[in-house]
């Protein structure tokens, strides 16, 4: 339950640098200029790489892992549609697009591949990072999720009162259930 909480916190953050582009829209006026899109690719690669993460490591059920593949991949079409749509609104070279989109499509993989290859044991990444790493993911899907649900009453996810009082509520009623549980 924590480690979910963290994920949701992680992604709040990371929404900050990607203004919502891992939505699968964003809210900005184009063009695009270069710091902002070094603040979006930042974010998104940040988001990408915790998502691929779980990719490289075991799963105990038969499925699961292909499930999850296909939730990311998934996940990660609007938000490529969406990332390249903002380049080609910006001053970037046609190139240089191409090679961010190589780049951003390769971060979860690379992510992936860094698990494998970290020399755990069934064992060890059940024990140790598994249900960690995948808590993180899920609370980070979760805060995805809830903003998708939730956007149509405030604008460009901005923060206002009423949204920071539920995280802040919510925070404290999740760490009071753990801390009783």
């Amino acid at each position: 339950g924590i480690f979910i909480l963290i994920g949701f916190i992680i992604q709040l953050a990371l929404e900050q640098l990607s203004m919502g582009v891992e939505h699968g829209h964003v809210h900005l006026q184009s063009p695009f200029s270069g710091p902002l899109i070094t603040s979006i690719m930042i974010g998104l690669s940040i988001h990408a790489f915790l998502d691929g993460l779980p990719l490289g490591g075991h799963f105990p059920e038969a499925g699961a892992q292909q499930g999850f593949l296909y939730g990311v991949a998934l996940h990660k079409v609007p938000v490529a549609f969406v990332f390249v749509t903002m380049l080609a609104n910006s001053t970037l070279t046609k190139r240089t697009i191409v090679l961010l989109l190589i780049l951003f499509a390769s971060i979860s993989p690379i992510a992936a591949f860094i698990t494998h290859s970290s020399g755990l044991t069934e064992a060890e990444w059940a024990v140790s990072f598994q249900n960690i790493v995948i808590a993180i993911v899920v609370g980070s899907f979760f805060h995805v999720s809830t903003t998708i649900i939730f956007e149509t009453s405030t604008k460009h996810h901005s923060f206002n009162r009423q949204k920071i009082f539920a995280i802040f509520a919510g925070v404290i009623i999740a760490l009071l259930t753990y801390k009783i549980h």
